[in-house]
């Protein structure tokens, strides 16, 4: 799991025993450490089996531009997803199978900075390619160009900025987190705002464009074939599952974690600690399958869509040319006769 209090198993023993940090301990067990690592191998093969076919499919000649437009955005995904959950079964692992190591270098822990930057990065990372695949479908269907440069840098750049100024505050200057409850509840909130924050912005800003979507989807159908039958609607409401499952997929898999920061800041000196530790078991399990559930809602039902709309479309576009003369003369006539892409 990913959560900005992660990060917090690197800093110093308290020299008070809290009860904050008895949960922590409490959490930081055998048990939770192999759900983490048996959850991060599902998300990895998950991950892996949504690179390799999206990477034949972007890099061959089969499918247009346009279609190879969204599968790049996937494939990045993707990569994000399986590097987050590497992180997660390499941070677990090593706390399983080599605990005198940990006890060894736990002066330092360089190891243990390492990977919590690791799985906050890449995580936020995955965040920003969800928002950016929801805004480059809605800029698709505009028939506006792709800013690839700009998502890169939005995807890559502004998350390891985020993610060093809040893991920056946390440690500094000697990594002693717990040396009050007042400074702990200061030293982690800066680390959940620059974390989370993308995070609600998937959330809030992704079902608004692709409910925008599907009307623009309803539009280009319907104009396009000058009718809106059965195989219309059909098009449109597997259109409509595909966008409302991977919202779905997104509040499944992370609204734990905004309920497990409600709570911890709204109940700061009086943890219910049953509750905690179950959303962080909850998290352990949700989190790293985002890369499985991705696997699912992004790859097959486009491939669904797309065999749909590309096995008919040039039957009922000459059926309708057919049907009225007047528009396959506007349509012959046309500098723009191509037929609509779906960016899905």
């Amino acid at each position: 799991m990913t959560d900005p209090l992660m990060p917090a198993f690197c800093c110093k023993q308290p020299s008070k025993w809290t009860k904050f940090y008895d949960m922590m301990v409490e959490i930081d067990s055998d048990p939770y450490n192999y759900i983490c690592m048996l959850s991060s191998l599902c998300g990895i093969g998950g991950a892996i089996y949504q690179i390799l076919p999206q990477i034949s499919l972007a890099l061959s000649d089969n499918g247009s531009w346009a279609s190879q437009r969204g599968r790049k955005t996937i494939v990045w995904l993707a990569v994000a997803d399986f590097f987050a959950s590497l992180g997660i079964f390499a941070r677990s692992l090593i706390r399983l199978m080599v605990p005198a190591m940990v006890q060894r270098i736990k002066g330092t822990v360089t190891y243990c900075y390492l990977l919590s930057f690791w799985v906050q990065y890449f995580y936020v990372v995955s965040w920003m390619w969800t928002l950016i695949y929801a805004i480059d479908i809605r800029l698709a269907l505009r028939e506006q160009p792709s800013y690839r440069k700009t998502y890169h840098f939005c995807a890559w750049i502004l998350p390891a900025i985020f993610t060093f100024i809040g893991l920056f505050i946390l440690y500094y200057p000697n990594a002693n987190c717990f040396c009050s409850a007042e400074n702990s509840f200061w030293k982690f909130f800066p680390n959940y705002i620059v974390s989370y924050l993308p995070m609600l912005l998937v959330m809030i800003v992704n079902p608004v464009l692709y409910i925008s979507a599907t009307s623009s989807v309803h539009l280009i159908v319907s104009q396009y074939l000058s009718q809106y039958t059965n195989k219309e609607r059909l098009i449109v409401d597997m259109i409509k599952i595909k966008f409302g499952l991977i919202n779905l997929t997104f509040y499944a898999c992370w609204l734990p974690n905004l309920v497990n920061t409600v709570l911890l800041y709204s109940n700061w000196d009086n943890l219910p600690r049953r509750v905690i530790v179950s959303l962080w078991y909850i998290m352990a399990i949700m989190n790293p399958l985002q890369a499985l559930f991705n696997c699912l809602v992004y790859q097959k039902p486009h491939d669904q869509i797309l065999s749909r709309w590309n096995a008919y479309r040039v039957q009922e576009f000459h059926e309708a040319n057919e049907r009225t003369p007047l528009l396959a003369r506007r349509s012959g006539s046309s500098n723009n006769s191509e037929e609509p892409e779906f960016v899905l």
